[in-house]
């Protein structure tokens, strides 16, 4: 017996259930930035607190994944290279660190390409579930046009028409940039930035 695709979380919405799945949080939930601000100061002065010898570093994921996800180029290279150009100075002008200039400057850069490379993994992420969130609303509107044209034809039931999908619909027929979705595009992104 062949199994029906559904929506994922259909399951727990039809028990009526309110857990809510991960997936089907809404994009457009926003974090306003100066939040993000406020994120990448207390991780600062976390950092400096901390001195030169824990690294609190790794907390710069955090503002720049939610600056990636929430907003435009601007703000999330921004983010990524301000945050680890910032902490540079500390090494020789407040914590007087015995270390060579060269090794905190290499440590810096990268902090700095980990970074944008994050940039670049959740940017595409985001593009892709914006791209599918596109062509499910395409699918949806193909099969209850192609289930209005049936029942018009006799060949649904009423109960059925809500319920039914045909087969035929396909989400790469309906769109001419569905291709993209199925064949990659990861690592020509990375490139185009």
């Amino acid at each position: 017996m062949r199994r029906r695709w559904t929506r994922p979380g259909a399951a727990l919405a039809a028990s009526g259930s309110n857990v809510k799945a991960l997936w089907s949080l809404p994009l457009a939930a926003r974090v306003h930035p100066a939040v993000l601000a406020a994120m990448a100061i207390a991780i600062l002065s976390l950092d400096f607190l901390t001195g030169p010898y824990v690294q609190v570093a790794i907390l710069f994921v955090f503002p720049v994944a939610l600056a990636t996800w929430n907003h435009g180029r601007v703000w999330r290279s921004v983010m990524a290279a301000a945050l680890p150009l910032v902490r540079l100075p500390f090494f020789y002008l407040v914590w007087k660190v015995p270390s060579s200039w060269a090794l905190e400057a290499a440590d810096t850069g990268i902090d700095l390409i980990v970074l944008l490379a994050l940039v670049q993994v959740i940017s595409y992420i985001a593009r892709q579930r914006r791209e599918i969130q596109v062509l499910e609303g395409l699918l949806r509107s193909a099969a209850s046009a192609s289930a209005s044209a049936m029942r018009a034809a006799g060949g649904f039931s009423s109960s059925a028409t809500s319920r039914s999908v045909p087969r035929r619909a396909s989400a790469t027929r309906s769109a001419p940039n569905a291709g993209k979705l199925i064949t990659g595009g990861f690592w020509s992104s990375l490139l185009r930035g």
